[in-house]
């Protein structure tokens, strides 16, 4: 079970966004926007520097889901949870 959860502001407001194994929680419009912002994504690649990436279901992957729920929030966000270990190739450098 992976969890994590976003706290700032969004347009003045303070906002709590939680994902939960692909679900989404909080505030529901801003809820409405990262479900319309991730599809308005798919066929696009999604995800941390570096990796892993997607490029369909993005709320179903925990990396590409945190990177388009942070990217909602201007400024500083706080986060709980963690997301997996990533799994690193033989040989890579880490």
């Amino acid at each position: 079970m992976t969890k994590f959860t976003f706290s700032g502001k969004r347009n003045g407001k303070p906002i709590t966004i939680t994902w939960e194994d692909g679900a989404l929680s909080g505030d529901p419009d801003t809820v409405a926007w990262i479900k319309y912002y991730a599809a308005a994504m798919e066929g696009s690649i999604v995800g941390p520097v570096g990796g892993p990436y997607s490029t369909t279901d993005h709320l179903g992957d925990p990396y590409a889901a945190s990177e388009l729920i942070r990217s909602i929030f201007p400024g500083s966000v706080q986060v709980e949870g963690d997301l997996p270990l990533r799994e690193c190739p033989a040989g890579a450098i880490q």
